[in-house]
């Protein structure tokens, strides 16, 4: 909560705990739905499994024009630096 400004604090903290409070009523449906055991623990824990990759690929997508601009503005630097200190 502290990466965004205090206006919006209240309304972050509220989603927040509305995400949380979703998630716990959402577990009886899914017990009530899924009666073996195996099952459930699969759609519970499915999530958790998938939702890192799923943050890896967008922040990657994301960065990609990025990244290529400062490979080659730091490999210009370092060549240039490179050659101004060995060829005085």
């Amino acid at each position: 909560m502290e990466l965004v400004g205090e206006r919006y604090r209240p309304a972050l903290g509220t989603a927040i705990q509305v995400a949380f409070s979703l998630g716990y009523m959402l577990q009886p449906v899914l017990a009530y739905k899924l009666r073996d055991e195996f099952w459930y623990q699969v759609a519970a824990t499915s999530p958790n499994l998938i939702f890192p990759f799923v943050v890896m690929y967008v922040s990657v997508s994301f960065l990609k024009p990025f990244l290529s601009y400062f490979l080659v503005a730091h490999v210009a630097c370092f060549f240039c630096c490179h050659m101004i200190c060995c060829y005085k």
